[in-house]
């Protein structure tokens, strides 16, 4: 957690600053009320007066500053927030695409939401009370000893009974704050699986599994909640009891030194304050160092389990390829999920500007080779080169600036068109406008309305035709002259389908690769070669 403080240390130290002045005030106000007892005693009551004026004064400074902290703190926690997503989704980025599917997206979506509200709760908050609680501690501790040095010893005593309560609790803390947060996750799986299978349950007739399913997660979620929930209360029991023990004990204390001579009357207003100072701090200080400990195991989780790249390349990596080599060529080429070989032993060679449409049977390996030729895996066996280059040892986004995959169910961000083909870029009106005709996006006037465009929740605003033609055009708008095409998961329709593939086909300068289920006859005369999986890879 400390690395992440250290990023805003300035600001952290700003507002701790303001909690220390509200602090001052706090403990000043009480020997202010020790002051104005002492005057009426003496009945002094000008003197009482302006006593309690200046305690109207100070108590003014304590709201401005109470007001001032919560703003800053308040802020400080979201740059907080921004830095530990950056920091996760700088990891996702720096991952490949085996690496970043060992995990469901509602995983991901948990630690940058869930998991980030839990230290907001458990740990930043908890920590500026810590600092105010031991600022304003020290500063209570300072004013008794104005009054005599036993009374500092006898809370320095108390002090240290009171401290030993975290250490009681800080492991048990740890332990169900990862519990909670796992389950955290476990539930958005478990819903998104449900969820996502609304169709199968609809046509079974068989929707009431849904609430009984989700239900059943919640249930699970809710005793990891409780038990968090029971171990928190525990805590604050026990720290509370110290506090009112404490407190009173000291209160007696000081009312036998006043017996004895040693200090005023007022002093025993000024103690039972200060004392409500320390000892609720303390009380509630328990807790928080608790809490902010067991937020550790959310932190380790972000360092040690996002998934790390896959490291596959037995030669230094590579970053040149000789363009006078064919695109692609595979030698025995294997793949298998775990102990299952899925195809083994093939061979092919895609030469450049040629048009290949391989063919064959649901599940036989297709579209897993066109993931292979994308560099998205690279446990295979066997060998395959991108211009000569064994595609293991090239860095794992060089093949993405030069090869477009593009599967018929196009993802499109919930923005504008211009956004969607930029994807952060900048590129001219002449770039986009000469990419978008070349993708067959005819109807384009007014340009700038057209690239305005908002293309609704995932592109859902647009037909899948025009989907998939703006996924092709952010690719030939970064020069990708290399296009692999999956219709393995097709959602657009058979006829807008061929119209696209038969464009690209015309394009002289481009490579294409395109698995379908089955050949196409009205598009044969445009492919070089017709391959069918895996047979005609012998």
């Amino acid at each position: 957690m400390f690395h992440i403080l250290k990023q805003r240390k300035q600001k952290l130290i700003s507002v701790s600053l303001l909690i220390i002045a509200g602090q001052i005030c706090h403990v000043y106000a009480a020997t202010i009320n020790a002051e104005a007892l002492n005057q009426l005693i003496a009945l002094r009551f000008k003197a009482f007066l302006v006593q309690e004026i200046y305690l109207m004064l100070v108590w003014c400074g304590l709201i401005f500053f109470d007001w001032l902290t919560k703003i800053y703190q308040m802020k400080v926690i979201q740059e907080l927030d921004t830095i530990i997503r950056k920091d996760i989704s700088k990891r996702l980025a720096d991952t490949d695409y085996q690496s970043y599917h060992q995990r469901s997206v509602n995983t991901y979506l948990s630690w940058l939401n869930n998991d980030i509200h839990s230290l907001n709760k458990q740990a930043f908050e908890p920590l500026f009370l810590i600092i105010k609680g031991i600022s304003g501690t020290i500063l209570a501790v300072i004013m008794l000893f104005r009054y005599h040095w036993s009374l500092v010893l006898v809370t320095f005593i108390s002090v240290a009974c009171m401290l030993a309560i975290p250490k009681l609790f800080g492991q048990k803390m740890q332990e169900v704050s990862l519990k909670t947060s796992q389950q955290n996750e476990r539930f958005l799986k478990d819903s998104e699986t449900i969820l996502n299978g609304f169709d199968v349950f609809y046509s079974l007739s068989l929707l009431k599994e849904i609430p009984k399913r989700i239900v059943q997660s919640s249930l699970l979620l809710k005793q990891v909640v409780l038990k968090q929930t029971s171990v928190e209360a525990a805590v604050g029991a026990l720290g509370f009891t110290g506090n009112i023990f404490f407190q009173i004990a000291l209160t007696v204390f000081t009312g036998y030194l006043a017996i004895q001579g040693f200090v005023s009357i007022g002093t025993i207003e000024a103690t039972g304050a200060l004392t409500g100072i320390i000892f609720t701090t303390l009380g509630e200080l328990s807790g928080q160092l608790a809490s902010v400990h067991g937020c550790q195991p959310i932190f380790q989780k972000f360092q040690e389990t996002i998934p790390k790249p896959v490291t596959t390349a037995t030669k230094p990596v590579q970053t040149t390829t000789n363009e006078q080599e064919p695109v692609l060529v595979a030698k025995h080429l294997g793949y298998a999920y775990g102990q299952q070989s899925l195809f083994q032993d093939l061979q092919v060679r895609f030469e450049k500007n040629g048009k290949y449409l391989i063919t064959g049977e649901s599940g036989s390996g297709k579209s897993t080779l066109l993931k292979i030729l994308m560099g998205f895996l690279r446990d295979y066996a066997g060998s395959i080169t991108f211009h000569g280059q064994e595609i293991r040892d090239l860095p794992p986004h060089y093949l993405a600036q030069h090869i477009l995959f593009l599967p018929q169910e196009a993802y499109l961000l919930s923005t504008t068109i211009r956004e969607n083909l930029c994807l952060g870029q900048d590129f001219s009106e002449g770039q986009l406008k000469a990419a978008c005709l070349q993708a067959g996006l005819t109807h384009l006037e007014p340009f700038e309305d057209f690239l305005n465009r908002e293309v609704g929740d995932r592109g859902r605003s647009l037909s899948g035709g025009q989907r998939q033609r703006i996924a092709l055009a952010r690719g030939l708008l970064r020069g990708q002259k290399i296009i692999l095409i999956d219709e393995g998961t097709s959602a657009v329709d058979r006829e807008t389908a061929i119209a696209i593939e038969g464009e690209l086909l015309q394009q002289a300068d481009l490579t294409i690769i395109m698995i379908s289920h089955t050949s196409h006859p009205e598009l044969a005369h445009y492919f070089t070669k017709e391959l069918v999986f895996p047979e005609g890879f012998q």
